[in-house]
């Protein structure tokens, strides 16, 4: 019987865990220049900011096996820690959401003053973070790094396990970094273009309502006189100059059956659109009561029933009187204050003492 000896090389094991080396550095190579060219791609398929960051915060979260990733931006001014945070949208099974706000404050400002990531196997066991000890929470181990733009940290990209004891290697942190030192600059033209995009919005719903508010004037100056009325020895004329676009002042005058000059000046509480269209609602009724074919009290009381219905919280002053051919003046005054006559020569000539009074 013949007996067969097979000899086997024991590979050296400094050279093993070299080819293991250089096959983990060559894995993280590829998973890169992948995430790259995914990127370019997302990038250029999307004008808004929060796709592509969903898709970085999704995808990394995928390359590095984690429960959840997270991107947070720092805001612009004091502070610091302070900012936006994106998360993958949970999935069946898995809960997402944003961080406490102890741990946004405290990763943000490690990797602000470090400068360098962090990866803790338990981020409130970390004596780094003593502070947090007691918190419950569902970032536990957690891996984050800066984003950074000339140097200067915009945010963080961060992986993390709902439980303790994931122990970050290098090969890990490497990949990573990689990631987040090619998002930065993408995700900070998106954030600028997000931002002229939003400015360019403000703008022409500013321009927008420039121009319907002064469509809204044009027809509200059409609701009064733009001429002089000359009837006898009287002339009336008047101006509206609204403190904004429209507001609540008015005045109104025309004529009635009998030769009776009608002329009357109002006031809506507040300024504005909302002014202008319940004074709107004044002119109507004006015109649609104070027709010569009632007295001046049954006229006034109709307008005031008609526009209370509408008023929301809001009063309305008037002064409205009817002069006729005669020179008598039967008027009503509503809260305008004491109301005079002026003739083109002679001295003033209380109207009536009483504001209520018709007469």
């Amino acid at each position: 019987m013949t007996e067969s000896v097979i000899q086997v090389d024991v590979p050296d094991p400094k050279r093993l865990i070299a080819v293991l080396q250089f096959l983990a550095e060559l894995g993280q190579v590829v998973a890169s220049n992948e995430f790259l060219a995914e990127l370019g791609q997302v990038v250029a398929s999307n004008t808004e900011m929060q796709p592509i960051l969903d898709w970085i915060v999704s995808k990394t979260t995928s390359m590095l096996g984690a429960d959840e990733g997270s991107i947070r931006l720092v805001d612009p001014g004091p502070d610091a820690g302070g900012g936006q945070t994106f998360i993958r949208k949970p999935a069946a099974g898995h809960q997402s959401g944003s961080w406490p706000r102890p741990i946004a404050m405290s990763v943000m400002g490690y990797l602000i003053h470090q400068g360098d990531h962090l990866a803790s196997p338990d981020l409130l066991a970390d004596d780094r973070f003593s502070g947090l000890r007691g918190l419950e929470s569902r970032v536990r181990s957690i891996l984050a790094v800066p984003l950074k733009i000339e140097n200067h940290v915009t945010g963080l990209l961060a992986v993390t396990q709902a439980h303790p004891g994931r122990n970050w290697n290098a090969g890990e942190i490497q990949l990573l970094s990689i990631v987040a030192g090619n998002s930065a600059g993408v995700i900070e033209q998106a954030r600028l273009r997000a931002e002229a995009l939003e400015k360019q919005r403000l703008e022409e719903e500013r321009r927008r309502l420039e121009r319907e508010l002064d469509l809204a004037r044009d027809i509200q100056m059409s609701f009064v006189p733009s001429r002089a009325l000359r009837i006898g020895g009287w002339e009336v004329i008047g101006r509206v100059v609204p403190a904004r676009q429209v507001g609540g002042d008015a005045f109104d005058y025309f004529m009635v059956e009998g030769g009776r000059l009608c002329f009357a000046i109002a006031d809506v509480s507040g300024k504005g659109v909302p002014a202008a269209l319940l004074m709107s609602n004044v002119q109507a009724s004006l015109r649609a009561f104070c027709d010569g074919r009632q007295t001046v009290p049954d006229a006034i009381r109709h307008i005031n029933q008609s526009v209370a219905r509408s008023a929301n919280g809001k009063f309305i002053t008037l002064f409205y009187g009817e002069l006729e051919p005669d020179g008598r003046l039967r008027y009503t005054n509503a809260a305008r204050g004491r109301a005079a006559a002026r003739p083109v020569r002679g001295r003033r000539v209380p109207a009536g003492r009483d504001p209520a009074r018709t007469g």
